[in-house]
């Protein structure tokens, strides 16, 4: 507001011009590694055409994105056919890419290899009760310090009958 005021008086004409302002250039955008992983994992029919000008322009300036790209998209279409061997037969590749990362990531596949083996198969998922502990912890973190124990549970429980008066009188 106060910017958009100034500026009206910083014209060409006026005492207050900056001769030696210029402008402001862009900064060249760069690409977080959230950003990467989501452009990774992404099927290749879905990426935009900057998207796909991204993805060429890293795999031409780190060799190891491709191999990189080729695993993650197998690894997605190991989940998309619920298939076990499937698993199995990415693992060997992954741990034969040489990538030091996806060597870890496989160790770690390895050691609850019945868990896997389960979310590949199975059609359930946990992420209903994910999502519920998320917004408890949510709750909870925003209520920290400011109110006790009836205050949410009148936040986390609000559907139950009697549980959400905040009277201060004791139940008989």
């Amino acid at each position: 507001m106060v910017a958009c005021f100034v500026a009206a008086f910083r014209t060409p004409e006026s005492k207050y011009f900056r001769k030696t302002v210029r402008a402001r250039q862009k900064k060249a955008k760069t690409t977080s590694p959230r950003q990467a992983a989501m452009l990774l994992a992404r099927p290749p029919e879905k990426l935009k055409p900057d998207e796909q000008r991204w993805l060429a322009q890293l795999t031409a300036a780190y060799p190891e994105v491709s191999t990189l790209y080729a695993l993650t998209q197998s690894f997605v279409n190991v989940f998309r056919s619920q298939q076990g061997e499937a698993l199995q037969n990415w693992l060997t590749a992954a741990k034969a890419s040489g990538l030091p990362e996806i060597n870890r990531f496989c160790d770690g596949l390895l050691r609850d290899a019945e868990a896997v083996a389960a979310a590949v198969i199975l059609p359930w998922s946990n992420g209903q009760v994910e999502g519920q502990i998320h917004r408890l912890k949510l709750v909870k973190r925003q209520m920290y310090g400011r109110a006790h124990f009836k205050l949410l549970r009148c936040r986390v429980l609000p559907y139950v009958p009697g549980v959400a008066t905040l009277s201060h009188q004791r139940a008989p």
